[in-house]
């Protein structure tokens, strides 16, 4: 990933400090610290692993940025078909970016613009394929994508113009020229206001950011333990508001 608010050679910057207008996440913190030295014992196996052109290009201490896909992908040779997400959640919710799932209502206008800016570093990061940007050129068809507008781990379950990733790979990788229009999808939101937050869009009921704030969890409890009707048990609706 890259967008505008760290270097490229970084994934966005995480929740909170994006929020409070501050730059920084975890790695980018553990850089600053390490100053991007590494101990000797892990030195032979960075060389062994990362691309030497790669490495000759960046400052011995910024070695590993070689190790972030979105580097790498512009050394690698071999004919790729990537298949993303726009808005990965685990990396949104869980893995680095640490934004709430279940905000509060005043949240949930921060979490929107957090997911908006994810989708924009990731598009930003899949165009280098759209715009052919790798050192060696490849072969004709080049390299696939399929990139749905989704927020999801995955792309399972979602179609662009109607159409699942699986037989375009196949056509793509036996070069059989029957979907060569649908080698490199990227979905886009064309319904969004002038000056309204991008959001995924993708048909897939799974796709859509959908927040449960902690009153709709506790009212969804409620419901299910019957407690909007009069035959609920009291305690458990009374336990139920007190937890949530």
């Amino acid at each position: 990933l890259s967008d505008n608010d760290l270097d490229e050679i970084f994934a966005p910057s995480d929740y909170d400090r994006f929020t409070a207008g501050e730059k920084g996440n975890l790695f980018w913190d553990s850089i600053q610290l390490l100053n991007g030295t590494i101990a000797p014992d892990t030195r032979k196996l960075k060389e062994g692993l990362l691309n030497k052109d790669c490495l000759a290009y960046y400052a011995p201490n910024e070695w590993w940025a070689c190790a972030s896909v979105h580097i790498a992908y512009r050394y690698i040779e071999s004919p790729l078909f990537n298949i993303h997400s726009q808005y990965d959640s685990n990396q949104i919710f869980s893995t680095q970016g640490f934004a709430p799932e279940n905000p509060n209502q005043s949240e949930i206008e921060s979490v929107e613009k957090y997911i908006e800016m994810w989708g924009k570093a990731t598009r930003e990061s899949l165009q280098q394929i759209l715009n052919n940007e790798t050192m060696a050129p490849k072969d004709y068809p080049g390299d696939g994508l399929f990139s749905t507008s989704c927020l999801s781990h995955g792309t399972f379950g979602t179609t662009i113009d109607g159409l699942t990733w699986l037989p375009i790979v196949r056509d793509w990788f036996f070069n059989l020229g029957e979907m060569t229009p649908y080698y490199r999808l990227m979905e886009s939101c064309d319904d969004v206001e002038e000056g309204g937050i991008e959001l995924p869009c993708n048909e897939a009921s799974h796709c859509k950011y959908e927040p449960v704030t902690p009153v709709m969890k506790c009212a969804m409890k409620m419901f299910e333990l019957e407690c909007v009707e009069s035959y609920g048990d009291k305690e458990e609706c009374i336990n139920c508001a007190k937890g949530n």
